[in-house]
């Protein structure tokens, strides 16, 4: 029966609604999931400009950056620019979580997010893929080591309207559930 495997499942689903409530991802919304210690290479507000747009035509999608503030100059001009977004809810940075949520919090994603400048070998890519979670990624050296487009992800460059599109084509073959995409 479903036993001990339905109990973990159950335990599972109630610890990622936690980690949900805790980014403040409400029902019916769906998460982009953007894990980067806030420094200018990792460039998080690009990312950010593109919900603000789709939440603007109805879209589903928040984005929720975490990570450490490595550059304090950096992590202020992201608080001051997330703050004056709108809609104000589009994407929020949600600080540092550990190990164990930040993994349930990308198990629950629809997608991460990577919109490094330049990246080496990506931990938040292979963490993610480890997981089962599809990752949109800037097209960089690091990422396209990892990240075959059209295979498990699709990739981008810098233009923020290409994110849309990539998370259009992406969204009806990787997503788990069924909810609307934006």
């Amino acid at each position: 029966g479903g036993g001990v495997g339905g109990a973990a499942e159950a335990s599972l689903a109630l610890e990622e609604a936690a980690v949900l409530a805790r980014l403040d991802v409400r029902a019916g919304e769906q998460l982009l999931l953007l894990p980067a210690g806030l420094r200018p290479v990792k460039d998080v507000l690009y990312a950010a400009a593109a919900v603000a747009a789709w939440r603007l035509r109805g879209g589903a999608a928040v984005l929720r950056i975490v990570g450490p503030p490595l550059d304090s100059a950096y992590a202020a001009t992201v608080e001051e620019a997330l703050a004056t977004l709108r809609p104000a809810r589009a994407a929020a940075w949600c600080g540092v979580l550990p190990q164990r949520e930040l993994h349930l919090a990308m198990r629950a994603a629809v997608a991460v997010l990577n919109t490094s400048e330049a990246e080496g070998m990506c931990n938040s890519i292979l963490e993610a893929f480890a997981v089962g979670t599809p990752v949109l990624a800037r097209r960089n050296a690091g990422n396209a080591s990892l990240v075959t487009h059209g295979k498990m992800s699709p990739i981008f460059r810098r233009d923020v309207a290409e994110i849309s599109p990539r998370y259009a084509e992406m969204s009806p073959r990787y997503s788990r559930d069924s909810r609307d995409m934006p």
